[in-house]
């Protein structure tokens, strides 16, 4: 083998392997929803109250307070609504006017 061998070797690892590595960790993020579920739970307080956005917020230290303790925070349930069939599309004629 040459003198430059592992130069060759190190710059191809660069130009190849690591935006590699990246995408394969980006896609196990979106896959798990690690950074999704995060955000969403950063959004809400123990009892299931939205919490103002820390951009918007009165307090700010008490907003990223409370962002930084979400993962630790119970989901709130989903809400489900049962509309007939009639009345929905009552509602997507009006809505599309």
């Amino acid at each position: 083998m040459g003198k430059g061998w592992f130069r060759k070797l190190l710059a191809a690892f660069i130009i190849l392997g690591i935006p590699c590595i990246a995408f394969i960790a980006g896609v196990v993020v979106q896959k798990k929803k690690i950074i999704g579920d995060h955000l969403y739970h950063s959004q809400f307080k123990k009892d299931g109250t939205a919490l103002p956005s820390i951009w918007y917020a009165q307090d700010t230290k008490k907003a990223i307070a409370n962002w930084m303790a979400s993962p630790f925070r119970k989901r709130p349930p989903a809400l489900r609504l049962h509309i007939k069939q009639k009345n929905f599309q009552k509602l997507s004629i009006r809505s599309s006017c």
